[in-house]
């Protein structure tokens, strides 16, 4: 019987295992690593019958292909952030362009990482690809709802082991200022992880007209995410960057909580 999640949204600081310490110290003394990059679909067979059993190195390889055919067409036009943006000419690219880019730093940190379990070198020339997207592309910066922000977490965490640590100073770095600006005076803050894309492009976008009427949106998991990879790498100075930027703008981490079963690794559960 399929049982759908019970989601719960909590402030951060109000709970026991928060990323959000009361207490502006380093360490930080409760810490919630948000998200595990590399839980494949696989594992829903196990969980559910109605589902038929598949092996996991059919599911990694069939990914590992579908990376290895981006990558492939990652040339030199893809460090170039206009002839990027023109690859696909559309009045939206304002609000696609950072998607587009969040979503190929997620699939090659993610393939990355697999690559790096074969011990094979394949992973380092990744990384340094990603490292130099990152570089010249703000878009990676700029997750434009809570929704892409666990884009995020694979890239950097590739980035991390295969020593660009500069490269994740930057990005986390950057993550902060597109935060703080989202959230600063009267700026909506960024939309939820489970928001549609009207609610995301009007949180984005909505502030200067009149006719949008949302509410000021206090939570922020981007931020839930930012601090969790800087104390999981141990960069104090970023954390309490964050930290305090995050504060300072009332932009608060949230964790989401959902039930054990198959229903956790689904957007949507059947």
């Amino acid at each position: 019987m399929y049982v759908s999640p019970e989601v719960v949204w909590k402030p951060q600081s109000s709970r026991i295992g928060c990323a959000f310490p009361i207490v502006s110290t380093w360490p930080p003394i409760r810490v919630c690593v948000s998200y595990e990059p590399l839980l494949f679909v696989d594992t829903i067979p196990k969980l559910c019958s109605k589902v038929a059993p598949e092996p996991a190195t059919s599911v990694e390889s069939s990914f590992a292909q579908y990376a290895t055919d981006l990558f492939d067409r990652c040339g030199k036009e893809a460090l170039d952030p206009t002839s990027f943006a023109a690859s696909h000419v559309e009045l939206s690219t304002i609000v696609t362009y950072p998607i587009r880019c969040l979503k190929i730093i997620e699939i090659l940190g993610l393939w990355g990482l697999l690559e790096e379990e074969t011990e094979s070198t394949l992973s380092k020339q990744i990384a340094q690809f990603v490292a130099d997207f990152c570089k010249v592309h703000p878009g990676t910066q700029h997750p434009v709802s809570d929704h892409w922000a666990i884009c995020l977490v694979a890239p950097t965490l590739l980035l991390w082991r295969t020593g660009h640590v500069e490269a994740v100073r930057n990005l986390l770095e950057g993550v902060i200022r597109w935060i703080g600006d989202q959230y600063q005076g009267n700026n909506f803050g960024l939309a939820g992880v489970w928001s549609k894309q009207e609610e995301e492009i009007a949180h984005l976008l909505g502030n200067p007209f009149s006719h949008v009427q949302i509410s000021r949106r206090s939570e922020c998991y981007a931020s839930t995410i930012v601090l969790d990879l800087a104390a999981l790498l141990g960069l104090s100075d970023i954390y309490e960057l964050a930290r305090n930027d995050f504060l300072a703008v009332n932009a608060f981490p949230i964790v989401l909580e959902v039930q054990d079963s198959a229903s956790q690794y689904l957007r949507f559960w059947p």
